[in-house]
């Protein structure tokens, strides 16, 4: 989710149609695929909260929704962040090993300091209560959705390592390896089991950072195929879902590509103020994606143990309104007070044009 400055360039829409987006010194529709997977991973959280807390059923649509997201929402994030890691280590290895701790470390070691402290002593209204603080397991045992910090900090050094100026192919091969390992000897740690399963989708990124500005024109000119996969694929994911698949198994693989091709897709489709919408929250993924959590927890304790609402559907949306907006508004807060970036938050974006609808 780290902040990642590109050279401008344009992106140019066939048949004269509203461009999808433009962008300044960055990529506009990354950081809009970023902003539609931000949502996405509130959603899972907000969804897997109340099926815990059992306002949710674990087989209705809602569950359904979950487990598609999860098919393809942290590969997704992953190749996103292996976009720009080639032209950050051509331009400085050293230093772009250096900046993890930072931009990486440091919010996750302060953050997951945070979480874990507030949930310990809210656990006696939590869905899982932490029946000691254990900071120490902070070190290798990620709290809840911190992993994702984790083994992306654990890639950027395996990148830093193996990441060459002319070719992707060895971190392709260590990615092809890793995944092999996860599906046959599946670990079980947190974060070795992440490692094996992902570290292919964040070794995509790199794979297809040369091609960079030429994929929306790609996604544009597919989109009719990506549009019939996504049809086809709904009742395969249907499929596994009721029968207990696991959404790692091998057998969703097909789900992810598709889900991934789907979001990619919809980003480089999109224009005005949707799109400057979804950009504006991918540009605060890391704050939403560090804070989300909190603000979910808290509105769901005090919405359904304390003030009886205990109806999923209506807390459903409630909950990933105030996932998606606390931490915004939170991160603005801070911005104003230049407390942002000490916080491990990331820096204020410059204000950018995207095309009218």
């Amino acid at each position: 989710m780290a902040t990642t400055h590109l050279a401008p360039a344009g992106m140019v829409s066939p048949a004269g149609r509203d461009e999808p987006v433009r962008q300044t010194s960055r990529l506009g529709w990354v950081d809009v695929a970023k902003g539609i997977g931000i949502v996405l991973v509130v959603h899972g959280h907000a969804v897997d909260g109340l099926m815990s807390a059992g306002l949710l059923s674990k087989s209705g649509l809602a569950a359904f929704s979950f487990f598609a997201v999860y098919c393809f929402h942290m590969p997704l994030f992953f190749l996103l962040s292996g976009l720009f890691v080639p032209r950050q280590i051509e331009r400085d290895r050293r230093r772009f090993a250096w900046r993890q701790v930072g931009t990486i470390v440091w919010p996750y070691l302060l953050w997951s300091v945070v979480q874990v402290t507030i949930l310990y002593l809210a656990s006696t209204y939590t869905n899982r209560p932490r029946e000691e603080l254990g900071y120490a397991e902070i070190l290798w045992a990620p709290p809840s959705q911190f992993w994702f910090l984790y083994v992306l900090f654990l890639f950027h050094m395996v990148a830093a390592a193996l990441v060459r100026r002319d070719t992707a192919v060895p971190m392709l091969v260590t990615g092809i390896f890793a995944f092999v390992a996860f599906h046959v000897l599946w670990p079980r740690a947190t974060v070795p089991h992440f490692f094996t399963e992902l570290l292919i989708f964040y070794a995509a990124g790199i794979a297809f950072a040369g091609q960079i500005t030429a994929l929306p024109g790609w996604f544009v000119r597919h989109r009719v195929w990506v549009i019939a996969a996504c049809a086809a694929i709904l009742p395969y994911i249907w499929f596994g879902f009721s029968r207990g698949l696991g959404y790692a198994d091998l057998a969703m693989v097909p789900a992810t590509l598709v889900g991934i091709c789907a979001v990619l897709t919809v980003a480089t489709a999109l224009s005005g103020r949707v799109a400057a919408l979804f950009r504006f929250l991918g540009e605060r993924a890391m704050a939403i994606y560090v804070l989300h959590v909190l603000f979910v927890a808290g509105t769901r304790i005090v919405l359904a143990k304390l003030l009886g609402v205990e109806n999923g559907a209506v807390l459903w949306p409630i909950l990933l309104a105030v996932g998606v907006a606390g931490p915004v508004v939170t991160f603005e807060l801070l911005a104003r007070a230049g407390w942002n970036q000490r916080l491990g938050l990331g820096a204020r974006p410059r204000a950018t044009k995207v095309a009218n609808a």
